[in-house]
């Protein structure tokens, strides 16, 4: 191998490794616990860690149960360019285009976004809250080394019910059963 031919491989090889790399941005969800009842409210953090790879913005949806979960609050935080903030929109089982950035490109771990307050308004075993790439306005995220869309990996969360236990069914059924015999004697 000529030494041209070895400069060109190392310099491919370079460009691989500093664009190739593997997907280092991520948006996650942060929940302030994890067991909830029907009745209580439940906070929801949504955090950036795009140091890796830095970002000049976009937008990302929220999605949720609705027979589950209720949107009590949406705060979106002012966050680097307050000319990229878009605020998300609240509809029935989703939060739509959430989004932020910065011309500047944002190179940042561990920033909130928005927080969300849950209205917690089902029974369930388990629920989860997921984001996507936003649907409404504001586009795709864009990395600011490559200037292409950046693949987001979104880190939902799962929230756990506690549903009212079998057994306390059944003891409630024998009782009214119980009841209902004692009034047929009297």
């Amino acid at each position: 191998m000529t030494i041209k031919r070895l400069v060109h491989v190392m310099v491919a090889a370079g460009l691989l490794g500093a664009f190739g790399t593997a997907n280092a941005a991520s948006i996650t969800a942060v929940a302030d616990r994890d067991v909830v009842l029907p009745g209580e409210q439940v906070s929801v953090e949504f955090r950036g860690f795009f140091s890796n790879d830095p970002t000049l913005g976009g937008t990302f949806d929220i999605l949720f149960d609705p027979a589950a979960l209720a949107v009590a609050s949406f705060t979106q935080e002012a966050i680097f360019d307050p000319g990229f903030l878009v605020d998300g929109t609240v509809t029935d089982g989703n939060i739509v285009g959430s989004g932020f950035g910065d011309f500047g490109g944002i190179d940042a771990d561990d920033f909130l976004i928005a927080t969300v307050v849950f209205d917690v308004i089902g029974v369930f075993a388990e629920t989860n809250i997921t984001m996507q790439n936003g649907t409404g306005g504001g586009g795709p995220f864009f990395s600011s080394v490559t200037f292409l869309e950046q693949t987001i990996d979104y880190q939902g969360a799962t929230l756990t019910g506690i549903p009212l236990p079998a057994a306390a069914w059944l003891m409630l059924g024998g009782l009214g059963a119980l009841f209902g015999f004692g009034r047929k004697k009297a």
